[in-house]
């Protein structure tokens, strides 16, 4: 009699990336097979080769706008971000930002899906449709979580991630529709998006470090640090 061997899964290794320089990664956006990443802080829009871990500011000189930002999508070589209680868009090669609406709450996160804009917003408590070249409004989902939201799309399917309950939301695009839902490995997640059937997402959070003070007597100190990463 012979045995039935069930084969044992091959579980693919995760990466961690972690770009240097950057203070807090609060969006995250594919383009051509790269992860773009936003740093909050310092206003930086970073071009990442998810495979090498290579690092480019696609916007050396244009970074005033992007600072305090939340989120971004692209599509069409045009950069869509959220800044305080508006959504903005650029190209990807001038950045000079042009107001697409404004929202009487901030704006936490964008996703672009052909001719609809996808906005949330924590304080309302919704995922707010537009149409672009209206820019009126269509549609409302309610957001699943507590915390700020940052969101992306695939296919006819809508990705979020609440920061503060640490879990990554499926629902459909079209309805709202929840699919399902699951717990991130890490705290304090601030965007995801997909490069092929990868999912990144990025942290942004403080960690306890010991620090060593020779000015100070025991030299060695509780203190803490920014910590960002993509995984």
């Amino acid at each position: 009699m012979l045995e039935t061997v069930t084969p044992t899964p091959t579980i693919k290794a995760q990466r961690t990336i972690r770009p240097i320089g950057v203070y807090a990664l609060y969006g995250l956006a594919a383009w051509n097979d790269r992860l773009v990443a936003l740093d909050h802080v310092r206003g930086f829009l970073l071009e990442i080769n998810p495979q090498t871990d290579n690092t480019k500011v696609l916007n050396p000189l244009q970074t005033e706008a992007f600072i305090g930002a939340t989120g971004i999508a692209i599509a069409d070589e045009t950069v869509w971000f959220a800044k305080d209680n508006s959504i903005y868009f650029c190209d990807l090669k001038q950045f000079t930002p042009e107001l697409f609406i404004t929202l009487p709450y901030s704006a936490d996160g964008v996703g672009v899906w052909g001719s609809t804009i996808y906005v949330t917003c924590q304080k309302a408590g919704y995922i707010y449709v537009y149409e672009r070249d209206a820019r009126r409004k269509i549609t409302q989902f309610p957001l699943p979580g507590v915390g700020s939201t940052n969101l992306t799309i695939r296919d006819e399917e809508l990705w979020l991630c609440d920061r503060i309950e640490q879990t990554v939301y499926c629902f459909d695009r079209a309805t709202g529709e929840f699919q399902f839902s699951v717990i991130t490995p890490f705290e304090s997640p601030t965007a995801l998006t997909f490069v092929g059937d990868q999912l990144y997402l990025a942290y942004a959070s403080e960690e306890a470090y010991i620090r060593d003070n020779p000015n100070a007597d025991p030299s060695y100190e509780l203190t803490y640090r920014d910590r960002t990463f993509i995984h």
